[in-house]
């Protein structure tokens, strides 16, 4: 597994705001990628001055990401 030098990010709505926010996955970058491999539930969050927002991603969120990551970082997808 590779060394991530940047934090991940994605731009997703956010429900609660109803508005496209930066959000941040809530786990490492190593079980992140195992939770898109496995299709597993993957938590993000954004700040707010209130109160953090927290959900889970939708499937289309999911596959963008995994997307992302794997042509930022040159992973397999398997």
């Amino acid at each position: 597994m590779p060394k991530f030098k940047e934090h991940i990010s994605l731009q997703v709505q956010c429900d609660s705001c109803n508005k496209s926010v930066t959000a941040y996955p809530l786990v490492n970058r190593g079980d992140l990628v195992a939770a898109l491999r496995g299709g597993l539930d993957v938590r993000v969050m954004h700040v707010t001055p209130g109160k953090d927002h927290i959900w889970s991603l939708s499937l289309a969120d999911k596959q963008t990401l995994s997307k992302t990551i794997y042509q930022r970082f040159g992973l397999s997808s398997s």
